[in-house]
């Protein structure tokens, strides 16, 4: 609800909690409108998690004189919404295994990269 005309109660029998699912804004301006942006894409779009593959070492140099550039790995970015840490990621193909996300996930925008543990040796 937007205004100070704006009375929650009309739409009670809409909702099922209406402290949580009616979020009021004090005023339409775009200040007020932006503030309360955030709290309401919970509500009206959907949670979209997407990665894009941004680099792929599929294969280990044996003419590599670093350790670094002798390790496999698969670096890729979140383009979508945060991927929370209660959540993992399957790789299945070119790298086949289970990731478990840090303890405060991945951001929107963030890159990670993963690495085959075993070639680091």
């Amino acid at each position: 609800g937007i205004g100070s005309s704006w009375n929650a109660a009309r739409v009670k029998c809409l909702v099922e909690h209406r402290d949580k699912d009616v979020i009021a804004i004090s005023s339409y301006t775009q200040e007020a409108f932006l503030t309360a942006l955030p709290s309401l894409f919970g509500y009206l779009c959907p949670t979209q998690y997407q990665v894009k593959i941004t680099e792929v070492k599929p294969w280990v140099s044996s003419s590599s004189t670093t350790t670094n550039s002798s390790v496999r790995f698969i670096e890729f970015v979140n383009l979508g919404v945060h991927i929370p840490s209660t959540l993992s990621l399957t790789l299945s193909g070119l790298a086949t295994g289970t990731i478990t996300l840090p303890t405060e996930g991945i951001a929107q925008g963030q890159y990670v990269v993963v690495w085959d543990a075993d070639d680091a040796d």
